[in-house]
């Protein structure tokens, strides 16, 4: 794979500066991968220890299905910021690669990345800063990639030399968001006072071709930077009448705008003329009221470079789904199991509960393929009955135990919904009894009856490890004795200190 993907690249691994390996950390698995690597690069150069390796796992570990964007990222961050960052905890090195035998070496420190050189007939050449990146997936997905930075572009000094005044255009869907876009830009501008490296024809082409132009519009003749802001400053301030400020939207179209904007390609020869004989006023009038123009015309000579500008000020505006009040209101219940306290003076503590089998509870219970409940749902239901009705006499409930249960088979709940109610009353002997009927099924069996007590919870049994290693030995020697006598015919290992018994 790793050789398929250099020769459809035509890159040379001579070339190639860093891999981000897979690198998962195992004794195993990361020989494999750098010997797959070293067969690839083989191929090729027969150089060592030219290019650094690493993983990013060793900062954030395995990402799994994230593990390769994980990777992809890690590259790119150190293709822009021009440096090689160290695999932590590489200190002691995996002893079966050699790596003093492979083209690679382990990066543990961080330093500046710089630009590979290699020498070709006496010459040598400075080449792009490259790297390589593996991902292989549990499924067998297994990717590598070759990444290289971006050509530096060397600024022709013809766009900053240039006395002709610049066109800076900027639009918006209201004029509200267009005042903000105007001063999010000029917030921008401020905060690079002192860093002159800004290019006034670089900003502008930026938004020219690098924003969609949208409704509301406004665009600047300016001569430099200064003027900008103060041509952004006067524009904030509702001065757009400003001389070198031209404000509009697109639906002050007219006859003549149609005309230039028809789809005849003269009408943008006759703009590009307008721009060369200095008059991209004319230009910037018909653009804030809708014109569509070709900016690339703008620059037969070459284009300037798209940089990082202020992006579009968003309204800052909610599109959440309202809370809106239910119409009806949800039933309240104790319990899953029971919806209400039904009580009265002649059938003592009852509590009643209607389910229609829709229940998430009764979701993976079923009985010929019908939602039931089960027997060990009725002692749920019991337990949780009696702590119903115990909760406010003794705060702190001791162990319930149920006893002489008559519940023997599930209750079904067909296509209509049934009524379940539970009845608890104290019998002579201070013994709960209980019983689970339902008036919609009153010839239908649920469960007769039970008992329940409580008692003091137990305590835990205590355990004489040196009794139970006795006991082992003892029951060793008593199976030895027992399999002699029949003819020890399987055989058994037991010891103290195992915890299984495994027959051969």
């Amino acid at each position: 794979m790793i050789a398929s993907c250099l020769a459809k690249s035509g890159i040379d691994p001579r070339t190639i500066s860093y891999v981000e390996a897979h690198g998962t950390g195992t004794s195993l698995g990361d020989p494999i991968e750098i010997q797959g690597l070293i067969r690839a690069y083989r191929q090729y150069t027969s150089d060592k220890q030219y290019c650094s390796i690493g993983s990013v796992k060793s900062n954030i570990g395995h990402a799994e299905s994230a593990a390769g964007i994980s990777g992809l990222i890690k590259n790119a961050l150190q293709l822009y910021h021009k440096t090689l960052v160290p695999s932590l905890h590489s200190e002691e090195l995996n002893p079966y690669i050699h790596f003093e035998d492979s083209p690679f070496f382990v990066q543990q420190e961080k330093e500046s990345w710089n630009k590979p050189t290699i020498t070709k007939e006496d010459e040598t050449v400075v080449l792009p800063r490259r790297a390589g990146l593996s991902s292989f997936g549990a499924t067998g997905t297994n990717v590598h990639i070759i990444m290289e930075e971006n050509p530096s572009i060397v600024h022709q000094e013809k766009f900053s030399k240039s006395s002709q005044k610049i066109l800076v255009p900027i639009s918006a869907k209201s004029g509200e968001r267009l005042l903000a876009y105007g001063q999010k830009l000029l917030n921008y501008l401020n905060q690079l006072e002192e860093d002159d490296s800004l290019n006034m024809t670089d900003l502008a082409y930026t938004l020219q071709v690098g924003r969609i132009a949208l409704e509301e519009r406004v665009a600047f003749m300016v001569k430099d930077r200064n003027d900008f802001k103060q041509k952004l400053k006067s524009f904030l301030a509702g001065e757009d009448k400003t001389n070198g400020i031209y404000r509009g939207h697109i639906r002050q179209q007219d006859e003549l705008l149609d005309l230039l904007t028809g789809g005849d390609e003269d009408g943008q020869e006759i703009l590009q003329k307008w721009q060369q004989k200095g008059k991209s006023h004319y230009i910037a009038r018909l653009w804030v009221i809708g014109m569509d123009v070709d900016w690339h015309c703008f620059y037969p000579k070459g284009q300037p470079k798209r940089i990082s500008l202020p992006t579009y000020p968003f309204k800052q505006e909610r599109f959440w789904i309202p809370n809106v009040p239910s119409a009806t209101k949800k039933p309240t219940h104790l319990h899953p199991l029971l919806h209400q306290n039904t009580s009265d003076f002649s059938g003592g503590v009852r509590f009643t509960s209607n389910f229609t089998g829709k229940e998430s509870l009764l979701s993976e219970y079923r009985v010929k393929g019908q939602p039931a409940l089960s027997v060990t749902t009725f002692f749920e239901m019991v337990h949780n009955a009696i702590l119903k009705a115990w909760e406010e006499e003794t705060p702190e409930i001791p162990q319930i135990v149920l006893n002489k249960i008559d519940c023997l088979e599930s209750l079904l709940i067909d296509s209509s919904a049934i009524e379940v109610y539970l009845r608890l009353f104290m019998n002579e002997k201070d013994v709960i009894e209980f019983v689970i009927a339902s008036d919609t099924r009153p010839d239908e069996t649920i469960c007769q009856g039970g008992e329940a007590y409580l008692r003091s919870p137990l305590a835990p049994p205590t355990v004489d490890i040196q009794t139970l290693i006795d006991n082992s030995k003892e029951t060793e020697h008593n199976l030895e004795n027992l399999l002699s006598s029949v003819g020890g015919i399987i055989w058994l290992g037991i010891s103290s200190n195992r915890k299984d018994i495994s027959g051969i």
